[in-house]
This record gives structure tokens, sequence and C-alpha cells, in this order.
């Protein structure tokens, strides 16, 4: 998409791909700038509604695209969300947005729901899944100017994996972000099997890397958080679950950072955390050792 910036509207896109069943796609070498969104604007979204395995979104492939200055909302640049398996982001650049660049979610009601002993949860299909983020750049992103943030600085991410699952990050250099990545689980799912290898993130604000559920509870061991991702508010939101995930040999080398390189937030099980200057928990739960620091709680 070329041409000047588009008229403000609250649903905006480059290139997306929603529905179900849509298989072997590629999207390739497009220049996607200058959007401009009220409140959710997306340069390129892959968005499965299928209710199954068997009508995913599946074999979709984005590739050496360019996307600059977008103004996205509440919205993320490029998105894999629902019942999306088999796909890839690779080689392509982010430059110049105002909020998440790259994001893999799941939980978010672009599927159908499931009721569970009467309690609405997210559908069992309704993550991406199976996925590669590899070899891309992400270069300057904030929500300073964002007016859905009220031009506040936010905890937004680079690259973002909420509630996705089966996804391996590699081989990213994320350059003056918020938070250069972060594998998080803002509805009720547990984000799982993410690998974090071989990334390197330069100048983040808060930052290189944060991990987990951000609010207090969790939604298994609390009845009374509402589950319904079509129905929940953001205040509402951060009670999912973040395991299995493997941080290994990345540059995070951000300095100053105004919280931690590394911050475990809430929920994070089975999590394995490999990086230069990283040592064991001590009694009091915190990690330190040649500047680095992971905070941890419940």
């Amino acid at each position: 998409m070329s041409g000047n910036s588009i008229e403000r509207d609250p649903s905006v896109y480059g290139i997306y791909l929603l529905g179900n069943t849509i298989r072997n796609v590629l999207i390739k070498d497009n220049h996607i700038h200058h959007l401009d969104g009220k409140e959710g604007a997306h340069g390129i979204a892959v968005l499965g509604e299928g209710d199954s395995e068997q009508n995913a979104i599946s074999n979709v492939s984005i590739e050496g695209n360019l996307l600059n200055d977008l103004r996205t909302g509440f919205s993320e640049s490029l998105v894999i969300n629902g019942n999306v398996k088999n796909w890839e982001i690779i080689n392509n650049q982010v430059v110049d947005v105002n909020n998440i660049a790259i994001d893999a979610i799941g939980g978010e009601g672009t599927s159908p729901t499931q009721t569970v002993n009467g309690r609405i949860l997210p559908g069992l299909v309704d993550a991406a899944r199976l996925g590669f983020i590899q070899n891309n750049r992400v270069t300057n992103m904030s929500t300073i100017s964002n007016p859905a943030y009220n031009q506040q600085h936010s905890y937004a991410a680079g690259i973002y994996i909420d509630g996705g699952r089966d996804i391996i990050v590699s081989g990213n250099v994320i350059t003056n972000t918020p938070w250069a990545f972060e594998v998080g689980a803002e509805n009720c799912v547990q984000t799982s099997n993410i690998s974090i290898d071989n990334n390197q993130a330069l100048g983040s604000r808060f930052g290189d890397l944060i991990i987990g559920g951000c609010a207090a509870g969790g939604y298994l061991t609390d009845q009374a958080i509402n589950c319904n991702p079509n129905t929940s508010s953001d205040d509402a939101e951060g009670h999912g679950y973040v395991g299995n995930t493997t941080i290994t040999n990345n540059s995070f080398v951000s300095n100053p950072v105004s919280v931690n390189l590394i911050e475990l937030s809430k929920r994070v099980i089975n999590t394995i955390v490999a990086q230069a200057g990283v040592i064991a928990v001590n009694t009091d739960g915190v990690v330190t050792g040649d500047g680095n620091s992971i905070r941890t709680s419940e």
C-alpha cells in the first residue's frame, strides 16, 4: 500500500486475512506505511475465526515486508491472532510505530469461546501456534504519541507473544522500544512452549524482556475473574499463565533501563532463563549479577 495517510477510522488494515480454512498464503515484499487508526489499525493482520483444527488458517508466510509510520491505537503493526497455525514472520522491518510491532495472540475471542462448568473461556484453538518469528528488525516504537494510551509511555513490546504457543523467536533485532520482548498472557489462557533464542535488544526504555501475567490473581485459582474475552476490560486482564519457556543466548544489553533487563512477573512456570550475567535465585527470590536482574513474584 502506498500514498499518504488514510483518514482516521477505528478499523484500518493494510493487508489482512479474516475467516477460516484459508491456506497456503504468501505475503511478501510489500511496503505499508502511514496508516492512521483512531482505535485499532493493523499493517498486516491474520485473524483466524474457525472453531476447529480443521478450519484453521494455515501455512502463512509473511516475508520481507516494510511497515513504517503506522498509528495503530490499541492494535499491532503485524499480528497473527486466533485460530492460525503453521505460519512464519521472517525478514520484515517495522519502523516508527506507536504500539506493538509484531504480535502472536491467543485467547482474545477471535475464535469462538467455550463453556466449562458454566464459565466462558477462550476456545481451545483460539491461539496463534506452531509459528516462527525470525530475523525481523523493529526500530523505534513508542506509545508517547498514541492517543489510545493518553500520549504516555506504556509497557508495549517490540515483539509480543500473548496467549500463543509453540513459537520460536530467533535472530530478531529490536531497537528503541519500551520493552524489546514480552511473553505474556492477558486472557484466561496459558502461553506455552515459547523459545526466545539468539535475539538482540538495544536501547529499551524499561527492559529487554518481561515474562508472565501482569494481574495479581490467576484465572485458575480465582473463579470470579471474568474469562469471556468478548466482555472483559483492559483493567481485568493479565490473569493468564506462562509456562515451558526458554530464554537462551540473547544479547540483552540495553543500558540504562528503568525496570530490569529481564523481569519475571506473575505466574511463570517451568521456565528456563540462561543468559550471561544471570545467576541462581537466592532466598529472597531476586537474581542479580553483572548488571542483570530478575525479580520474581507469586
